[in-house]
């Protein structure tokens, strides 16, 4: 593709571009640099994306050094532990605090997400996730809120809660928390 059309930047846009083992993510990426040097390409840089149990340092440097990383999207989701229960995330907010200071120590441009809202959202998680914004301030950042997905434990647990309307097109939820509905009721913010 370099050769023949002149691309220089090869995006990664794959969700399982990482192995969930640090020393197989380490070997592949250490593979694909070889295989690279190997076609004798030196003018390139990449882009990937990543969650943040990820972002290692023997891993990053590989994928910074080697494979010429300019930027990467780190799926952070949430920041809060009642987000990470409710999403059934493996991972843990010092994981997400861990990542964007790898990021800065490597001057590596990330950006991310934050799901801010979810069907059992609090005013705790809440301002836990706006403080994690305010740390990761330096890098460009979007928030929303969770969708309720056809086959997913969650979409099946608020269906039962009878809390969701809708059909596979889009599924729409109440938050269980009064306070919040309240909150964002007082700022404006209409949220079943």
């Amino acid at each position: 593709m370099q050769r023949e059309r002149g691309i220089d930047i090869f995006v990664f846009h794959d969700d399982n571009f990482f192995i969930p083992n640090h020393g197989k993510s380490l070997a592949r990426l250490n593979a694909l640099a070889d295989a690279i040097e190997a076609e004798g390409l030196r003018d390139f840089a990449t882009v990937v994306k990543a969650r943040p149990g990820d972002v290692t340092p023997a891993v990053f440097k590989v994928l910074c050094e080697r494979l010429r990383c300019i930027r990467c999207y780190v799926g952070i989701e949430t920041d809060a532990d009642q987000g990470l229960i409710t999403l059934r995330r493996w991972g843990q907010s010092s994981q997400n605090h861990r990542a964007i200071d790898l990021a800065r120590a490597l001057d590596l441009f990330v950006c991310f997400n934050i799901l801010m809202f979810d069907p059992d959202t609090t005013l705790d998680s809440v301002r836990k996730n706006l403080d994690f914004i305010e740390y990761a301030a330096d890098y460009p950042f979007n928030f929303g809120r969770v969708e309720l997905y056809a086959g997913t434990p969650l979409l099946h647990r608020v269906q039962m809660e009878e809390r969701c309307w809708g059909d596979y097109m889009q599924w729409d939820y109440a938050l269980a928390s009064p306070e919040v509905r309240a909150y964002m009721a007082t700022a404006g913010i209409e949220i079943p």
